[in-house]
């Protein structure tokens, strides 16, 4: 029985291959004070409205982000990038995730709602959440497993967009960190 396929390649010695230096994972920006949380909730989204939020990503600093969203169903959930708006909407709280520190860093990522959008700008992800059918009605959650990369200066904006024919209940949320 062999211990391991594991064959050392020419020249280089155990130590060398075991030395490596691992990625900073979510815990260590959060521990770091560097990583932040930003939702909407609607109790009764209409039908045929949208619940969005615009990330507007500070000039110095790229933001790697996460977007979620659970909803009672029938809710297209699109990802725009370049958006035009004529006013950014309501600032929602940058909340940072290390409640230990203080003071805690703030944000350069700004985030808002009930933007007044022009043009969307290009569509990035489409997603659904479906609804179910007469007695099998539900809602569901979706959640993007990769992080998004956005550009330093760039806007983007989350959408939700109810096609139930029914007000729904729609949580929006959006997690991320920043780096140079």
């Amino acid at each position: 029985m062999s211990q391991s396929n594991f064959k050392k390649p020419e020249g280089k010695s155990i130590n060398d291959i075991a030395h490596f230096t691992a990625p900073i994972g979510p815990h260590q920006r959060i521990h770091e004070g560097n990583m932040y949380e930003a939702c909407i909730y609607a109790s009764a989204l209409a039908d045929n409205a949208n619940l969005s939020i615009l990330v507007r990503v500070g000039a110095n600093l790229e933001a790697h982000l996460l977007s979620r969203i659970a909803a009672g169903g029938d809710v297209e959930f699109e990802v725009w990038e370049t958006p035009t708006f004529v006013n950014p909407g309501t600032a929602l709280d940058e909340i940072n995730l290390n409640r230990e520190i203080d003071p805690r860093p703030i944000a350069t990522t700004t985030t808002f709602f009930n933007a007044s959008v022009t043009t969307t700008g290009a569509l990035i992800h489409h997603d659904l959440i479906p609804g179910g059918m007469a007695g099998i009605a539900q809602g569901g959650s979706s959640a993007r497993g990769a992080e998004w990369n956005l550009a330093k200066g760039g806007d983007y904006l989350l959408r939700a967009h109810n096609r139930r024919g029914a007000n729904k209940i729609v949580v929006l949320g959006i997690i991320w960190y920043e780096h140079e």
